[in-house]
């Protein structure tokens, strides 16, 4: 340890284990640009999905698949529901 740190050892401090690193910075802020693209990514296309279904009574058709259904529960004759799309 150099003198530095060995005297704010010796003082009861803990010397700090690494340097900041500023790529460390940099992949924080990119983690949550990314977060905030997947959940506007999916988030307003759901709601629409949802806003459209209470409003017309049935699954919203996106690039001619339906955003909605077919799935298990349809085939177990669970009715599709609002509260379900969201």
């Amino acid at each position: 340890m150099s003198g530095k740190w060995l005297n704010t050892y010796r003082a009861g401090m803990v010397p700090p284990l690494h340097r900041p690193d500023p790529r460390r910075h940099a992949m924080t802020k990119a983690a949550a640009v990314c977060s905030v693209l997947l959940g506007l990514g999916f988030g307003l296309p759901g709601t629409y999905g949802v806003w459209y279904f209470a409003r017309e009574g049935q699954v919203w058709t996106f690039l001619g698949f339906p955003t909605y259904g077919d799935g298990p529960f349809t085939g177990w004759g669970v009715p599709t529901t609002t509260h379900r799309c969201s």
